[in-house]
């Protein structure tokens, strides 16, 4: 439905059956899509309602109509606070309209959702917490009927301290690409990063990224990044072909997730069909600043961590009948399962892992259970929750095809994370996976029902310069560029906001680079502002990924295009490059 003008108002909408027993707050969730350009006027564009009747009301002021048309991002999810005195138990009625808009193009507004909320927090996105449906038969790798957990089953966070407090929920109800690296992702909310041990100076073959077949709703094509993210049928489909190397894609919402003094929780649904670690497995990653691609592979000898984080493998795996392989609790029976493989802790740059069996005095990892394995992206989705404290992580998870009961399948222990605040992400690595237990070289996973709860905290502006996506001669897409010293590779940043439109705590640069030998300091050069940054690790490995972030002042900004280059003393390759606005605010 669109609106134009205040003369031209939507129908009254229905609202039925609204409960507002326990009720704290209320909230209306919609997606919007602006058109810039004409007489559109951000700083005085306005979406109002009314409910039953009464007096108009336009909660949001102009920043957030601002941010869309600077982000280019066209639909947005937005939030809009209603008092509860504005509603009635039982039947309500809504209207829109809209106030110095774009007459020419006018905005359009879907996915209209009323949320009544019981605790104290409203959802970052158009979904709130949805009661679990009833569980259903658990799904084998053989064809199963469709599976209740994930369009249905909405944002659960069964493991939160209740009345969970929800700060962020994503539910995917449709595309919402901006044209970035996030494929169907609404861009302005997710950012994504992808690197493959593709890399070859002589060869010409710099972050060498393959297409891939995607199995979507509808059947199987062909993609090249950033087209491997797709959104259908309220769910994402993610697809790699690791091309025999490992490769990692990771996706994170751009909001932190605080779990200071206290547990928090993070959830979500993943068809794990896992083949184990050397084939394709999921990750849970939290990391304490937006680094692109954190990864760690085969005990370090690749190593692109942030400076404190940590990494969970979901990869353990089993065959039907040999369930006492992932631990004690796990059944013996003709099922596929698995449980987590294994976990890395980051600190000041300096690793500790632990495997399912390791029994070290200091982080241990200890199994107890496993599940039910998903069988693809078309069937069933096991529902995953993490419960995350400073010294302790345990991980929950249902069978394939149910959301509950959720089954403890591993505790964490002596943890001793050294953040409270970070970026959560959900990675699907590989293995050169055709050599793994299943041949998974190609291969797709589902996800959805993104949640985690806590105090909302803030959200990053977050700016991509796209993928370099050069053919080489290898039948791949180089999605990065490489530099010989004293040269630099120019990287152009796109949509960045006119100075003085927006603030931010900090403003910081991303990027992955790959070396052969270790450079002594890095090279950033924003717009001409240059920035030199000493070798910032305890280790000197070389052959590997890193991942960084390099602080900049706001002052060094364009609006529109910015253009970054990045060099250093040695050769080095670069991908994945942002710039950031921490706590972005537009005014």
């Amino acid at each position: 439905m669109y609106t134009c003008c205040e003369e031209t108002r939507i129908a009254s909408l229905p609202v039925k059956g609204v409960d507002l027993t326990d009720a704290t707050g209320a909230f209306i969730t919609l997606d919007a899509y602006l058109t810039p350009g004409g007489d559109f006027d951000a700083n005085a564009f306005t979406i109002e309602y009314r409910l039953n009747g009464g007096a108009w009301k336009s909660p949001l002021s102009t920043p957030p109509y601002a941010t869309m048309v600077h982000d280019s991002t066209w639909w947005s999810g937005l939030v809009l606070p209603v008092p509860l005195s504005d509603l009635q138990q039982g039947d309500n009625t809504l209207e829109f309209t809209t106030e110095n808009g774009n007459k020419g193009y006018p905005a359009v507004i879907s996915n209209i959702d009323h949320v009544i909320s019981t605790s104290s927090s409203a959802p970052t996105h158009a979904a709130a917490l949805t009661p679990p449906p009833a569980a259903t038969s658990a799904t084998t790798r053989t064809p199963s009927p469709a599976s209740t957990a994930g369009p249905a089953a909405g944002c659960q966070l069964q493991m939160a301290d209740q009345p969970a407090n929800v700060a962020f929920c994503d539910t995917f109800d449709q595309p919402m690409g901006i044209g970035n690296r996030s494929g169907d992702l609404n861009g302005v909310i997710w950012g994504v990063s992808r690197t493959s041990g593709n890399v070859n100076q002589g060869q010409n073959v710099i972050n060498g990224w393959s297409r891939t077949e995607l199995v979507s709703c509808t059947g199987s094509t062909q993609v090249a990044a950033p087209d491997d993210i797709q959104i259908c049928n309220g769910q994402v489909r993610q697809a790699v072909n690791d091309g025999g190397n490992v490769t990692l894609l990771a996706m994170y919402p751009k909001q932190p997730f605080d779990f200071a003094g206290r547990t928090g929780t993070v959830a979500f649904d993943v068809s794990n069909d896992s083949g184990g670690t050397h084939s394709g497995w999921p990750e849970f990653w939290m990391t304490d600043l937006p680094v692109p691609a954190a990864f760690v592979f085969s005990g370090g000898a690749l190593r692109s961590i942030p400076r404190h984080g940590f990494g969970i493998r979901l990869g353990a795996v089993t065959v039907p009948g040999q369930g006492h392989n992932l631990g004690p609790n796990c059944p013996v029976d003709d099922n596929w399962r698995w449980t987590v493989d294994s976990v890395v802790v980051i600190r000041d740059y300096a690793m500790e892992e632990v495997n399912l069996y390791g029994t070290g005095a200091g982080l241990r990892l200890t199994p107890k259970g496993c599940v039910i394995a998903s069988n693809g992206p078309n069937g069933g989705l096991n529902h995953v929750e993490f419960r995350v404290a400073q010294n302790q992580i345990d991980v929950y998870a249902s069978d394939a095809g149910t959301t509950e009961p959720l089954k403890q399948i591993a505790s964490i222990t002596n943890a001793g994370l050294t953040f409270t605040r970070g970026l959560i992400w959900l990675n699907d690595a590989h293995y050169n996976a055709n050599k793994g237990a299943i041949q998974q070289g190609q291969h797709t996973f589902a996800w959805d029902n993104v949640a985690f709860d806590g105090p909302f905290t803030y959200r990053d502006y977050g700016y991509d310069a796209l993928d370099a996506k050069e053919l080489n001669g290898y039948d791949t897409n180089n999605l990065g560029q490489y530099s010989f010293p004293p040269q630099a590779v120019s990287w152009n940043v796109l949509g960045l906001p006119k100075p003085g439109t927006i603030t931010a705590d900090v403003v910081r640069v991303l990027f992955n680079f790959h070396h052969y030998d270790a450079p002594a300091v890095l090279n950033v050069t924003v717009n001409g502002n240059a920035h030199s940054v000493p070798w910032p690790y305890p280790d000197r490995d070389g052959w590997t990924w890193r991942t960084f972030a390099v602080e900049i002042p706001i002052t060094d900004l364009v609006e529109g295009t910015d253009v970054v280059t990045i060099g250093a003393d040695t050769f080095i390759a670069t991908s994945n490059v942002n710039i950031v606005f921490v706590n972005g605010v537009f005014h």
